[in-house]
């Protein structure tokens, strides 16, 4: 009975000290790559985020930044994917539902209609989307921060949002 015990509380320490090690990587991995999204190195920051997200892919903070990160550098699709499990892991933070609009709009820009395409009511739809979808996340921002500075340039996006679909409609 005794080796059970000490067999059992020798797995129960190397788990603890296992876990223990895996949040002190994650958190260096995430201050480092803070550090480098400060510094507009935006690159260095997605090779720390998702060396984190491999340690362990349930952190608000890593997935968020990495959506920020993504967004930096353009990759609209892959910021999209990134903001959309930080707002399961976390959404009452206002920000998460701001930087999902901001990555909305961006995805819905990068949607070029030309008039002789093919499918040119399928962009069209997914471009009004786009944009329905980040005037979505700006207002649950406003309604998760109410009283935040930048709520006048919120609703002015919402307005040239709604101005987009408008035309986009016609």
């Amino acid at each position: 009975m005794r080796k059970i015990f000490t067999f059992l509380l020798i797995l129960f320490l190397a788990v603890f000290c296992s876990a223990c090690v895996n949040n002190y990587a994650i958190y260096k991995l995430n201050t480092i790559a803070s550090e480098y999204l400060n510094e507009g190195n935006s690159q260095a920051a997605i090779s720390r985020l998702e060396s984190s997200v491999d340690l362990d892919g349930n952190i608000y903070e890593t997935r968020y930044n990495l959506a920020v990160a993504y967004y930096n550098t353009q990759q609209c699709d892959k910021a999209l994917n990134e903001i959309s499990i930080a707002k399961t892991l976390l959404s009452t933070e206002p920000a998460v539902f701001y930087m999902d609009g901001v990555i909305n709009e961006c995805m819905a820009s990068n949607i070029e209609i030309k008039k002789n395409d093919k499918d040119v009511t399928e962009k069209t739809v997914n471009k009004i989307n786009f944009y329905k979808k980040a005037n979505l996340s700006y207002e649950n921002y406003l309604r998760l921060a109410p009283n935040s500075d930048d709520s006048n340039s919120v609703n002015q996006k919402i307005n040239q949002n709604n101005e987009e679909i408008s035309k986009l409609t016609k």
